[in-house]
């Protein structure tokens, strides 16, 4: 699948850095899954959306959206600042404290950008608790018929070097496909041998041209070789509740 970015200014504000790889991973999709999602008119929660990306920005025929932001997380004020600014003209759109671990309503869509990583952190939690809270935010948080989306990090060509540069030191969990099989699991979309980190926001020129050059390495192993263990940085998983 070569990518055209018909849409490169939603896509751009949706996914934030290496955007061409994130949104590659997730048109990646099943066709038939991709129209009933793009085309959702009910009710859509993003979980953790922040000041590089708002992936709900996709959803445009959503009737309500609401933006889940975690009160208790020491730059919540500036995100909220910044969607507030983000999205004035748009009334669908509401701003609300979301806990992922533990929250309120009912939706069409729900979806999440790395956020199972930040959340289930290496020492403090097992890759089950992960698929324990995948299961319980289908079973409670969505009609029926709605999907879960989950956007995550996988282990890549520069997973190690990533670790050196401080997602070890943080204990941040990063993910093989299988590590998100939950018995709601409808299709998954993987992604990228090279494109697991970014430096377009450090290093903005020369990152642009790096994030552009892995991407397109990317797209190169994509087409050459089927197995998913060239391709690995990025997991778009898609779940439904039936």
């Amino acid at each position: 699948m070569i990518c055209d970015f018909k849409n490169k200014n939603i896509y751009q504000k949706s996914f934030g850095w290496s955007w061409k790889a994130w949104t590659r991973s997730f048109l990646g999709l099943e066709e038939k899954f991709l129209q009933e999602i793009l085309n959702i008119n009910g009710k859509v929660l993003e979980v953790g959306p922040g000041v590089y990306s708002q992936v709900s920005k996709i959803f445009q025929k959503a009737r309500n959206i609401d933006l889940g932001v975690y009160n208790y997380a020491s730059d919540s004020k500036k995100i909220k600042n910044y969607l507030l600014k983000e999205f004035s003209d748009d009334n669908n759109i509401n701003i609300i404290d979301c806990d992922i671990m533990d929250f309120n309503g009912k939706y069409n869509l729900i979806i999440m950008k790395s956020v199972l990583g930040g959340i289930f952190r290496i020492g403090s939690s097992t890759k089950s608790d992960v698929v324990d809270l995948i299961d319980k935010i289908v079973d409670n948080n969505l009609i029926d018929g709605g999907y879960l989306i989950s956007l995550d990090n996988g282990i890549g060509f520069f997973h190690y070097l990533r670790d050196i540069y401080g997602a070890k030191k943080n204990k941040w969990r990063f993910f093989k496909p299988h590590n998100l099989k939950s018995q709601y699991l409808e299709d998954q979309s993987i992604f990228g041998f090279f494109s697991c980190f970014s430096l377009a926001l450090k290093i903005p020129l020369i990152g642009i041209f790096f994030d552009d050059i892995c991407f397109l390495l990317d797209q190169i192993i994509d087409h050459l070789f089927f197995s998913n263990k060239f391709k690995s940085s990025i997991i778009v998983s898609l779940y439904k509740k039936k």
